[in-house]
């Protein structure tokens, strides 16, 4: 049995287009996205401007009571929410496929997660403001 996906009976399959590359030409890899590693997880974040409502009530934050404008921070199968004041909290009613849904491609890399939270906005200068 091949480790290949593909069928290799010599027939092409009427749903493939057969002009496709073999797989082991096919580029796999998101040029300009950090590497993954088991010490240094990369963490995937996205702006959610409006408010959350997972379990029937608008989550506030217990720091500053703001009730919208957050940034969503996925972390391995965690998705964690942060405010502008700076209190974070994992939310363990958010799921990741709800990150899914929000996030698009990796606009930005940081080099560490401090720099990150200031480069967006929510390490605590903007605490009590809403930005959009």
């Amino acid at each position: 049995m091949s480790d290949s996906p593909r069928p290799h009976d010599g027939h092409n399959d009427p749903l493939e287009p057969a002009d496709l590359p073999p797989l082991d030409h096919i580029e796999l890899s998101i040029p300009d996205f950090p590497t993954l590693s088991p010490d240094k997880p990369v963490i995937r974040a996205v702006p959610h401007h409006d408010e959350l409502n997972p379990r029937g009530s608008v989550i506030t934050c217990e720091e500053c009571k703001a009730v919208r404008d957050w940034l969503l921070l996925n972390v391995r199968a965690h998705v964690f929410v942060r405010c502008r004041c700076g209190h974070e909290w994992l939310e363990g009613d958010l799921t990741v496929e709800y990150f899914e849904q929000h996030f698009s491609a990796p606009e930005t890399a940081w080099d560490d997660f401090e720099t990150a939270m200031a480069s967006t906005g929510y390490d605590g200068a903007w605490a009590g403001m809403y930005l959009n």
